[in-house]
């Protein structure tokens, strides 16, 4: 058995090698530039000239049950803000509406929060580009059945959407690209986009015509690490657009930025629902800015428009020469009027002068040496700031500088990474105990793979010692294959059609529909469920067979193991099943049948038995009834836990 032991160890150390390495490659990345884009003039100066600005806004989520407020102050922002700013064009990058009910757990498109939402933007003065997000999809067979397509009217689009804005300076093309699911299914397996072959070669249709642009800019509600097939699309839209703006993971991390080595910088904004987060965005004399806002009623808003974020500039893509030509700082600023705002650079302040009683305000500068420069604006008592570095000449950036936290999520691929680690660990785990097991003995002649290390002792018991193995390792083996590779459950998933949940996607109207939020919802129960209590059953069973051998006084390690997984299982399983009943008590099925009455016939059978032996141990006796419920819960939790949050919900 000295093979299998060196195969094991093998396993183990590669499953270790493989996250470093992949760390190691995100945060050593290095993107060099070596063209750059031509940059004769004109330059930026004081003149208000070669400038166009525009907003984006994200995640909205208007809700008929929740945060009155929040509708309130979107219509205040769409009113006297946007009048302030007067964009070019405003963008709205999904989530238009909540659509979930009162409760937070069920998902309905209620009319009545699609005319608040229609109420507020149709009177926008300015064109709109407003595409659906995930929420917006919630149980939505197809666009032509959407609320999205029946409110927003002439706006709608069901695939991408393109706007060009012609300036005597130049053009510039805005791309909208909506990649919401079809079928839009019930949460929460509704997160990730879908960009379909016909969408795609629109896009590739899109981006070619569109080359001569001066700019191209895309946008949709889904990050990249959150589109099927994310590395593609990032190299894709990276061959056509400058920049990417997105939404969708709210304020997961704050600076959720990155610059590709495609070239795009990827931009996701924050949320309007808790955040009241939005972005300007100008391209001044082709240098394209941004500045991410937090709104008030009464604020002032800062943007620099002819200093852009170097760390996320490609001189690739834009003129950056013409930042150390320019012979003005150029400063967009929103909602004040008599104010005298300054610039400090290389602890030098200048007073900033406003340019033809417009928005813009600029001060002379001599761009020669790298700097902070900060933009100073009293108003009402408040001090009003906004930041930039001056960095000249730069041949290359580390994107992880910018962000460590946003550079990791935007370079992952959601899809790849709870596939390959649901299935890494479904499969590990049935390969180690059918190789532990005396299954090997009677399948392929061999012996059963042997730990020999004392600290393993108590895995080897569950996995396949005698005469565990008949109570233990089999029926955990079979809810393992089970789990991994057959039905999950059956629920309502669109309307009162009903849908077989697997592992890999659902089973709908005679078709398998691929859905990677599955692999998340097994990789999340693999890591917060299984694998905690095949851990708590490995000890009580190494208990019950030598308690000498697993006294939680004669070390340290047996007494931390007999602390923590008790407690970890036992919050787990509160957690869990509170979530279950408040959901059960809340969402009847159709008919008035609770999810807690329905449990599958293979649960019952593959947990019989150690319910049985756990229910017949001696010590401790609280420990032992505690294990006992949890286990008997869980067979409800396997099964019901995914069917009531896809559930037919009654809605008046």
């Amino acid at each position: 058995m000295a093979f299998g032991r060196v195969l094991f160890a093998a396993i183990f150390s590669l499953l270790a090698i493989i996250p470093i390495g992949l760390l190691y490659r995100i945060y050593t990345q290095e993107i060099k530039f070596e063209r750059r884009r031509q940059d004769h003039g004109p330059f930026p100066n004081n003149e208000n000239r070669n400038l166009l600005h525009f907003v984006q806004i994200s995640d909205i989520h208007v809700s008929q049950f929740h945060e009155p407020e929040r509708l309130a102050q979107f219509q205040i922002f769409s009113e006297k803000t946007l009048g302030a700013i007067k964009p070019e064009v405003v963008l709205i990058s999904g989530d238009l509406t909540d659509a979930k009910t009162a409760n937070k757990y069920g998902s309905y498109q209620y009319p009545a929060e699609w005319e608040a939402y229609s109420a507020i933007v149709d009177k926008i003065p300015y064109p709109v580009i407003d595409l659906r997000g995930n929420h917006d999809a919630f149980d939505v067979l197809n666009y032509e059945k959407s609320s999205y397509q029946e409110y927003t009217k002439d706006r709608a689009f069901k695939e991408n959407k393109e706007l060009t804005i012609l300036k005597e300076f130049g053009n510039y093309t805005i791309v909208g690209i909506n990649a919401a699911p079809e079928p839009g299914m019930r949460r929460p397996y509704n997160f990730i986009g879908y960009i379909s072959e016909s969408q795609r070669a629109n896009l590739q249709e899109i981006g070619e015509r569109t080359k001569s642009s001066n700019h191209s800019i895309w946008f949709g509600h889904y990050p990249t690490p959150t589109l099927h097939h994310s590395y593609f699309y990032r190299d894709f839209i990276g061959s056509f657009a400058t920049a990417y703006l997105a939404g969708h993971l709210h304020d997961a991390v704050p600076r959720m930025q990155k610059l590709h080595s495609s070239g795009l910088a990827e931009l996701e904004l924050s949320d309007w629902k808790k955040n009241r987060a939005f972005r300007v965005l100008s391209l001044d004399h082709d240098l394209l800015s941004w500045t991410d806002m937090k709104w008030s009623k009464d604020g002032v808003y800062i943007h620099i428009t002819n200093l852009p974020i170097w760390q996320l500039t490609n001189p690739d893509k834009q003129p950056v020469g013409r930042i150390e030509k320019s012979s003005h700082i150029r400063v967009l600023i929103f909602g004040a009027e008599d104010i005298t705002p300054t610039m400090t650079y290389l602890d030098e302040a200048i007073p900033l002068s406003r340019v033809e009683n417009s928005s813009l305000w600029v001060a002379p500068w001599n761009p020669t040496r790298s700097g902070a420069v900060t933009i100073n604006v009293e108003y009402k008592g408040q001090t009003y700031t906004s930041s930039r570095e001056f960095l000249p000449n730069y041949s290359s950036v580390r994107p992880h500088r910018y962000s460590a936290l946003g550079n990791f999520l935007l370079t992952v691929d959601f899809c790849v990474y709870f596939t390959f680690f649901f299935w890494v660990g479904s499969l590990l785990s049935i390969g180690v105990m059918f190789s532990m097991s005396p299954l090997v003995r009677k399948c392929v002649r061999r012996q059963p793979l042997v730990l020999r290390w004392k600290f393993l002792l108590r895995t080897q018991i569950l996995l396949g010692k005698e005469p565990f193995c008949a109570h233990l390792s089999y029926p955990l083996l079979a809810w393992l294959i089970w789990f991994a590779s057959l039905p999950w459950c059956l629920g309502y998933v669109i309307g009162d059609e009903i849908g077989v949940i697997f592992s890999f996607g659902i089973f709908y109207r005679g078709q398998m529909h691929l859905r990677h939020e599955m692999y998340a919802e097994g990789f999340w129960s693999m890591i917060s469920f299984v694998i905690p209590y095949l851990f708590y059953t490995s000890y009580f069973a190494e208990r019950k067979w030598s308690d000498r051998s697993v006294n939680p006084l004669k070390s340290v390690f047996n007494f931390l193991f007999f602390l923590l997984i008790p407690e970890r299982v036992r919050i787990n399983n509160f957690l869990r099943m509170s979530s279950l009943l408040f959901r059960a008590w809340n969402n009847p099925f159709k008919d008035n049948i609770r999810p807690p009455c329905v449990f599958s016939l293979p649960d019952r059978l593959v947990l019989w038995k150690p319910c049985r032996l756990f229910a017949h141990f001696r010590h401790p006796a609280l420990y032992n009834f505690i294990l006992f419920i949890l286990y008997f819960l869980q067979a409800i939790n396997s099964c019901s836990y995914q069917i009531v949050s896809i559930s037919t919900f009654t809605v008046n």
